[in-house]
């Protein structure tokens, strides 16, 4: 993924950055609920070095066009997320997904919700929660599967 700050009226708003003061700029929110173990991906990981299993251009970056330098990322801090508690599920999403589904940029969001909720389910140890999502996972295998 990649992320950039865009403005409307062609100015930028005032941060009010202050020498040595953290300032959060971002964060993130998943419409899947909490997910485990979710990072930045740090510029050492094996990944991150070309070239790579995907052919990407991975890495961290963090520059200012008012700031006379380049690029201002020192690292990553913090860590994976940690969910409070396992009851983080999403909601039930069965009655939204098709039968077949042909449209390839939800083929690829469906992909994705598979990928999240398979790693939720490892997780999970409540068994009312494992099969409420087993059958979402279920559900939106079958909607890749056009016959």
């Amino acid at each position: 993924m990649s992320f950039g700050l865009l403005y409307s009226g062609g100015r930028p708003p005032a941060f009010g950055w202050q020498a040595g003061k953290e300032q959060r700029i971002f964060s993130f929110t998943s419409p899947s609920g909490c997910v485990p173990g979710m990072a930045l991906l740090e510029n050492s990981d094996p990944f991150s070095q070309l070239p790579n299993s995907v052919n990407t251009n991975p890495g961290n970056e963090f520059t200012n066009v008012g700031w006379l330098g380049g690029n201002a990322y020192t690292g990553n801090y913090g860590g994976a997320v940690q969910c409070e508690t396992a009851a983080t599920l999403p909601e039930p999403i069965i009655s939204a997904i098709p039968a077949c589904e042909k449209n390839a940029a939800k083929l690829g969001g469906i992909s994705r919700q598979i990928q999240i909720l398979s790693t939720l389910l490892n997780r999970l140890s409540v068994s009312t929660q494992r099969t409420n999502l087993q059958q979402q996972l279920d559900a939106l295998r079958s909607a890749l599967k056009c016959s």
